[in-house]
């Protein structure tokens, strides 16, 4: 089976928006399980889990066997209830022949969108990004769809990538990495609430030299935050904001190295996760702009989920070899310092080197979602924590 490129999609990591969103219904949180579950996923080689939080329902965008036997992934979605149980779904989003891997999803108004990445092994470009939505019911309002872009006046021509999603207060605005000169290069895409572009793409800090990738994005205060890194592991974290209908990003310094970049709203501040090597991989977490860095936690660290809750972050991370991992959660302060000691998720088998997930429900409760066993038989599991 062919795996997700780089690196089995290990360093490949929606962040949240911070507009208002549907609020649990009053008796939501008060049913979460306390036990781990199995999410109900289907196919073979379940991985990169992604969640989102309708305010009834979880969703979760993962890759699976493509069932069409062309040993590549499909990308499918499914939805939980606040009880854990299994009501919509597995459904299957892409239509389009090749390896469709790393989906992202983002919730605005009554439509859920999530976006992934094709390589259909075509040439002169072989990568693309595609999206499908859906409506809360889990009806599909538009199929797969590859990613259609204005640049400088023209339809853009080139490989695009590592798609990121976040919903805005006019439908959605959509991250990735493009091909532009000699590099990929980081660029946003404002989408209507079905997903369709919105007017032109943007580039957001043009450097056709230097490699752009791996984006993350939130938006806060009528503001879109995006950061991204020049390497997987040791580059350059670099960074820049857009203001809602504007169309000149304003460069932001991090002054840090790292990759696996994860973004997250937490009241009126916004923190930055990622991980960067200093010997070992390191995990740090730090307000937009700068701040703390590193954990201090002894260990291989890598691979961080982040969600913003009302008063706390929940940071998510592997501690431990890529295929034979402990997953480990701490809740995360303003300042990005623990707010809580570091705790190991309860599951029974060393989780899969492949990012785990993290949603705010409200309150002080979170979502968790990872891929676990031994390869290629990897299962979704999902856990409630407080």
């Amino acid at each position: 089976m062919r795996a997700p490129a780089l690196l089995l999609g290990l360093l490949l990591a929606g962040c949240p928006t911070v507009e208002p969103e549907p609020g649990p219904s009053p008796t939501c949180l008060d049913q979460l399980p306390d036990d781990p579950f199995e999410l109900g996923a289907v196919g073979e080689t379940q991985i990169h889990p992604r969640s989102t939080f309708d305010g009834q329902r979880i969703w979760t965008a993962y890759n699976a066997e493509d069932p069409d036997g062309s040993s590549g992934f499909a990308v499918f979605v499914v939805a939980r209830g606040c009880d854990g149980e299994l009501q919509l779904g597995p459904f299957q989003l892409d239509e389009v022949e090749g390896n469709a891997v790393d989906p992202d999803l983002a919730v605005s108004g009554d439509r859920l969108l999530v976006a992934w990445q094709l390589d259909d092994g075509g040439a002169p470009w072989n990568l693309s990004i595609h999206s499908a939505a859906l409506n809360l019911d889990g009806d599909r309002v538009r199929p797969d769809a590859a990613l259609e872009m204005e640049r400088d006046g023209a339809p853009y021509e080139g490989n695009a990538w590592m798609p990121r999603l976040v919903a805005t207060p006019d439908g959605f605005a959509l991250a990735g990495s493009r091909g532009v000169g000699n590099a990929f290069q980081a660029f946003v895409q404002r989408l209507d609430a079905d997903g369709l572009p919105a007017g032109p793409s943007i580039d957001l800090a043009l450097d056709p030299d230097t490699a752009q990738l791996e984006p993350a994005i939130a938006h806060l205060d009528g503001v879109l935050h995006i950061a991204w890194s020049t390497d997987l592991v040791e580059g350059e974290v670099q960074a820049a904001t857009l203001a809602d209908g504007g169309d000149q990003p304003q460069p932001v310094d991090h002054g840090r190295p790292g990759g696996a970049l994860r973004l997250a709203p937490l009241g009126d501040q916004l923190l930055l996760a990622g991980h960067a090597t200093s010997g070992d991989l390191d995990v740090f977490v730090h307000p937009w702009g700068g701040g703390a860095g590193e954990l201090d936690e002894a260990g291989l660290q890598h691979s961080p989920g982040l969600a913003g809750g009302d008063e706390t972050a929940l940071l998510l991370w592997h501690d431990g070899p890529q295929v034979a991992a402990d997953l480990i959660g701490a809740f995360i302060d303003a300042d990005g310092a623990l707010a809580s000691e570091p705790f190991e998720l309860p599951f029974s088998d060393s989780v899969a080197g492949y990012p785990a997930d993290a949603v705010h429900l409200g309150g002080d409760a979170f979502f968790a979602s990872w891929s676990q066993g031994d390869s290629p038989d990897l299962t979704l599991h999902g856990a409630f924590l407080r």
